[in-house]
């Protein structure tokens, strides 16, 4: 992972992209266990305005 990567999460830490790309390199790295705490908190973090025909629970 370059710096580039982290500057971009830095820059943008909404943009779930970069935060994406970063549990993608952790599964590379054989670390899966941070791999999918980003995803998780990336998904469970969703903003549901953003998806208007999501149902609320």
């Amino acid at each position: 992972m370059g710096p580039s990567l982290l500057q971009a999460i830095q820059a943008e830490p909404r943009d779930r992209s970069g935060w994406f790309v970063l549990s993608d390199w952790l599964e590379e790295e054989n670390r899966p266990l941070e791999a999918e705490f980003v995803r998780l908190r990336e998904t469970l973090t969703l903003d549901t305005k953003d998806y208007p025909d999501r149902e609320q629970q």
